[in-house]
């Protein structure tokens, strides 16, 4: 993990990166239930610890997205290892999820 922690928090001007941990559970669960209406708070909870213990063990990297104007959780973005079959060389995969589409 210590090669993860100068990961942590990112500021940008509108957004701060941190961990999931630093998000309110009910909010990572508002944005789970909108791509797995069967998340429950309890699922929510389990799947922070489990995003928690990957980054620990430097396997892969996820911040909590918070809007620094509002203070509100907006979604989540990670880091993690992709290998395709037609690459041979380890690359990194970035994917996002948003609660609601940001302000243009």
């Amino acid at each position: 993990m210590s090669q993860f922690e100068k990961y942590h928090p990112i500021l940008t001007p509108h957004y701060t990166f941190d961990w999931l941990t630093k998000a309110r559970v009910i909010d990572v669960f508002n944005l789970y239930q909108t791509s797995t209406p069967t998340a429950t708070m309890e699922t929510t909870a389990t799947q922070i610890n489990h995003i928690m213990r990957e980054i620990f063990h430097d396997r892969q990297l996820i911040w909590g997205v918070t809007d620094r104007t509002t203070t509100k959780f907006v979604g989540q973005v990670a880091l993690r290892p992709l290998t395709l079959p037609t690459i041979r060389e380890r690359s990194s995969l970035i994917s996002g999820q948003l609660i609601s589409k940001p302000p243009r």
